[in-house]
């Protein structure tokens, strides 16, 4: 089977060839394996990258005595979101806020040097947030773009105080772009093939709620998108609007919590299964165990819009809180 591979791969490896040191190295391979196109025929490359990098993780950085900087961040939690934007837009700041996190936070630019994850807790689980050195017209990160790549879902973090804010986020935007990564507004058709871009679901977070010139400005966003992306107007600074930004971004992670219980017991509320939506009862038998999928008879399920206990096949569509009970 050919491997059609991408430009964007091809670009990938051939900076994997002009690296010098094991953390240029180690960035390649990471978009070498961000952009490699997923099926039978790469299968053997892509084992051989996943063995390079392992190989410069675990050994380069003990023979120097030094840990090597690694450009990819390991998914936890229900879904990873990569916070993105341009100087001062207040981005540890809000992850601060909504996580244990104690980040760096300044009045200067560019105090986020190298990525930070911390994970937000909302209701019965967690929630990754990734914070990134900023995008400037005159410099930013290249490494970043690899991991918007990989990221469940992108927030664009813009400051309701600069009365630049339409010309950094366009900039933002266009900026991004130019790395072959398209922000929009809703999760990409999974057929959508456009040759060598990612398209990455984005929702806008408005900071700085607090400010004199907020309102304002917030209208003029509101007016200039209106449909372009979701708007989340927050302060980070005073915590304003956060609950409603946790809630709004789980609304938009495209995942939904699904709970089982064995007979004549009581489901576990604490423990949800994490499937995307639109998935259905063989699917979450899949994610307990492969030979349950493929021994079970039916499902009865509780939730809205069911009798307790309805009986279903494994067809059935899943919704955010349904109750399981696979028999086999």
């Amino acid at each position: 089977m050919p491997a059609n591979l991408t430009p964007d791969y091809s670009r990938a490896e051939e900076q994997y060839k002009q690296a010098k040191t094991p953390e240029e190295k180690l960035q390649a391979l990471e978009l070498m394996m961000a952009n490699i196109p997923k099926h039978k025929g790469t299968e053997k490359m892509q084992a051989d990258i996943k063995r390079r990098i392992s190989k410069l993780k675990k050994g380069e950085g003990k023979k120097s005595g030094k840990q090597t900087f690694s450009y990819h961040v390991e998914k936890q939690g229900a879904s990873q979101v990569i916070i993105i934007g341009p100087p001062n837009a207040g981005k540890s700041s809000l992850i601060n806020a909504v996580t244990n996190a104690n980040l760096a936070v300044g009045e200067f630019p560019f105090t986020t040097r190298i990525m930070q994850p911390a994970m937000m807790p909302f209701e019965n689980l967690q929630i990754q947030l990734i914070d990134t050195p900023a995008f400037h017209p005159d410099y930013y990160e290249r490494w970043v773009l690899g991991l918007i790549r990989v990221a469940d879902v992108a927030l664009l973090m813009l400051d309701l105080g600069s009365p630049d804010l339409l010309d950094q986020m366009e900039t933002t935007i266009k900026i991004i772009k130019e790395g072959r990564v398209e922000l929009i507004s809703d999760f990409p058709p999974e057929d959508d093939t456009e040759y060598g871009i990612c398209k990455k679901k984005t929702l806008l977070v408005a900071n700085k709620t607090d400010l004199p010139q907020a309102s304002d400005h917030l209208d003029i966003l509101k007016e200039f998108f209106p449909d372009r992306f979701g708007i989340i107007p927050v302060s980070a600074k005073t915590g304003a609007g956060i609950e409603d930004f946790k809630r709004i971004l789980f609304e938009n992670l495209g995942i939904i919590r699904v709970f089982t219980k064995a007979p004549g017991k009581k489901p576990d509320y604490n423990h949800p299964f994490i499937l995307k939506t639109k998935q259905t009862v063989a699917d979450l038998a899949v994610s307990i165990h492969k030979d349950l999928a493929r021994n079970m008879k039916y499902a009865r399920i509780w939730g809205e819009g069911y009798y307790e206990g309805q009986s279903v096949d494994r067809h059935q569509v899943l919704k955010d809180g349904d109750v399981i009970e696979i028999h086999d």
